[in-house]
């Protein structure tokens, strides 16, 4: 008979021997959403803090448990604004840092913005999910492993990372990788290729590896998320008709409203034209399906628009049309991604000079009433220098004031004189006031690069910058900071020309007088249009390119190009909007009588005349110090006022 100990003694082999085989065991089963429902908590600042409740949204379900699925590698989601995608990707990082621990990756636009993100939802995730709280190490110990971009938790961590940065994608091996808004990233990441292909190749040694793609989708044909939803198995949300029981995708054909009531706006069935209401969509939507379209293996696309959404109503939605057909052609291509889900696919083709030539008005040599300030672009010839001034009214509506072509080599001096002078004309405005150019964008790229150089150097405090197009595509129209490295010694800024002429054409296609409309006056010429409209888009091989249009000269663009450039410029003076608009506002409600107000005189004050002997002894000498008497301070905010 056995003794009580040596019983004892196997009971205790047997507890280890279980506890060892439950550590070996693969993790209980659990998709995704389901350790959402159970454990995740939103937190206060959210818009709606408290329990995660997937059947809110019921069509995250899928797109969250595809995460889950091991016979899945590849995710696509191709949404809207305002569908919870950020929360989503959130879910699935909380899933895998306490249920199924593994290294992560997450991939957004550029590194300030994976900064953002970390701080504003990833570090919210963590501190307001209880069962998150004690896996990730705490930030405040010393050697934690825990910074904004990188955090350890037990038999793992996840990298943060912007696709701006080459190394953020390059340093480890990684079994999940979260790239988001994709369609936003730059083609290439240096040197090192397309950015999402250098993440990916982080996964290539695991065989249970995920990857993701999401993004709202931007250009046709540059697209890399529809090129992707494409390649998958093309899931879409369908949802029954309350009435007959179809089910259906919901699209935007179907919304229908009274005649100038879109907040009115209610959906109509596509089988029995039955009416539906906010209130049905929300059962529908918890109701709904995803259905594949085709047969790729191991590839789930999702895609959906923006009426699914329960934090948008039918009404908002068709408002948000409505705004944003009247806005302009950039307001609707920001619907039709943003909202819509959908690319935006651009013509190719320049609007027609005929077109703009017939549409030219006559508001006289006065600058008109809804204008606020004046800007002006400069473009360098062999043999000549050419100039525009553009006024500027609320919303970016425009109005050409003048041409100037100042015939002469601009390699010797007597010409740059002219446009010292031409710079400071005084102009009249409608409201009685004069006005003076407030910032003018020269290019430098030309053949009397050097020469330009000179002019710019001693008069840059007066907002005349030295610019450069950028031979990049993708490149802000504005940049962030100015290069100095260049013969002349100035704040050189490489501008984005792709993006100016994107803004110029959809603006040209604008119709009636607003935000964005650009106004002609009678003395341009057919000539002035012929230019303007010498480019249009083309794409090769998927690359967007800008070419002229059978040699036609393109002078008049390249202007404009650099009169948007200037626009920016101002736009980056903090409160300059706000400032601009309050300006239109007084002129438009004083009309002819401001010319007696002593204010609106002040706030134009008018600096002293230049002659042209006063200018010969300017050019090529560098300006003097800039010396602010004490107590005369004049910032940015408001020094473009002088």
């Amino acid at each position: 008979m056995r003794s009580e100990k040596s019983i004892s003694a196997k009971c205790q082999e047997w507890l280890v021997y279980r506890s060892l085989l439950q550590t070996m065991a693969a993790p209980k089963s659990l998709k995704v959403s389901e350790w959402a429902d159970k454990e995740r908590k939103l937190p206060p600042e959210a818009a709606e803090p408290g329990s995660w409740y997937t059947e809110r949204a019921e069509y995250q379900r899928g797109i969250m448990d595809a995460f889950s699925d091991p016979l899945i590698e590849r995710v696509v989601g191709m949404l809207p604004a305002q569908s919870g995608k950020t929360e989503c990707l959130l879910n699935i990082i909380g899933y895998h840092i306490a249920h199924d621990p593994c290294t992560m990756l997450f991939v957004t636009i550029t590194t300030e913005l994976a900064k953002a993100v970390s701080k504003d939802r990833l570090d919210g995730l963590i501190n307001y999910t209880p069962c998150l709280k004690g896996k990730v190490k705490d930030a405040r110990e010393r050697d934690s492993g825990n910074t904004i971009l990188h955090k350890q938790f037990l038999d793992g961590q996840i990298t943060l990372g912007g696709s701006n940065s080459p190394a953020s994608l390059t340093s480890r091996p990684i079994r999940l990788v979260l790239c988001d808004e994709v369609d936003k990233y730059k083609a290439s990441a240096g040197e090192f290729g397309d950015p999402v292909d250098l993440a990916f190749k982080r996964s290539t040694t695991f065989w249970n590896k995920k990857l993701a793609l999401f993004s709202t989708p931007g250009i046709k044909g540059l697209s890399r998320i529809e090129k992707a939803y494409e390649e998958s198995d093309m899931r879409k949300y369908y949802v029954p008709c309350p009435h007959c029981g179809e089910f259906q995708t919901l699209k935007k054909a179907q919304l229908r409203w009274p005649d100038q009531k879109p907040q009115e706006a209610v959906y109509h069935c596509e089988a029995c034209d039955g009416v539906i209401t906010d209130r049905d969509k929300i059962r529908m939507v918890r109701l709904g399906q995803w259905r594949a379209h085709q047969d790729v293996p191991g590839v789930a696309g999702f895609w959906l628009n923006e009426l699914y959404s329960p934090w948008v109503s039918f009404g908002d939605f068709a408002q948000k049309f409505v705004d944003a057909k009247r806005r302009g052609v950039e307001s609707l291509k920001q619907f039709v991604n943003e909202s819509l889900a959908e690319t935006w696919e651009e013509s190719g083709s320049s609007p027609k000079d005929d077109i703009l030539y017939g549409r030219r008005e006559d508001y006289g040599p006065a600058i008109p009433l809804n204008a606020g300030v004046l800007v002006c672009g400069v473009d360098v010839q062999d043999n000549r220098i050419e100039c525009e001034v553009v006024a500027v009214g609320k919303g970016e509506e425009t109005w050409g004031i003048e041409e100037k072509i100042l015939n002469g080599d601009p390699a010797r001096l007597d010409v740059w004189n002219e446009l010292e002078i031409f710079l400071q004309t005084e102009y009249i405005h409608a409201a009685g006031h004069r006005m003076r150019i407030k910032a003018t964008c020269i290019d430098t790229g030309g053949h009397h690069t050097q020469q330009t150089y000179n002019f710019v150097r001693p008069r840059e405090r007066e907002r005349i910058y030295g610019i450069k197009g950028a031979n990049r595509p993708g490149e802000p129209i504005w940049p962030k900071r100015a290069s100095r490295k260049n013969t002349g010694g100035i704040n050189l800024y490489i501008i984005g020309t792709d993006g100016a002429k994107d803004y110029i054409y959809n603006r040209l296609r604008i119709t009636e007088p607003g935000p964005g409309y650009m106004h002609f006056p009678l003395q341009y010429d057919e000539e002035y249009f012929r230019q303007l409209t010498a480019e249009k888009v083309v794409y090769e091989k998927g690359v967007r390119r800008w070419i002229n249009k059978h040699g036609v000269r393109n002078e008049a663009l390249d202007r404009r190009v650099y009169v948007v450039a200037a626009i920016e410029r101002l736009k980056q003076i903090p409160g300059f909007i706000k400032e601009l608009d309050r300006l239109v506002d007084k002129y438009i409600a004083m009309g002819v009588k401001v010319q007696d107000n002593t204010e609106i005189k002040q706030i134009e004050a008018q600096p002293e005349q230049v002659t042209p002997d006063q200018i010969g002894q300017r050019d090529i000498v560098p300006q003097k110090k800039w010396n602010n008497p004490a107590g005369r301070q004049k910032g940015w905010t408001t020094g473009w006022r002088r």
